[in-house]
């Protein structure tokens, strides 16, 4: 269970701040930075560089693509 926190920082930018309980007890925290944008094929589509702050180590990429069923 977790909970995230945003703000707009630009015209296509966003900050995030997540935290969560994991199955096991832990408590972690992170943050994200991301970019909002369209595909060629008109989709919205959603970048994020992300890491942990705490509880856990490293951090990655994540991209999100609409997908419409």
């Amino acid at each position: 269970m977790g909970h995230q926190v945003g703000r707009v920082t630009g015209a296509d930018t966003i900050e995030l701040l997540f935290h969560c309980i994991t199955i096991e007890g832990e408590i972690l925290s992170g943050w994200s930075r991301g970019t909002v944008a369209v595909d060629q094929a008109g989709r919205p589509t959603l970048a994020f560089v992300w890491g942990w702050s705490f509880g856990a180590e490293g951090g990655g990429e994540s991209s999100y693509v609409e997908v419409v069923v």
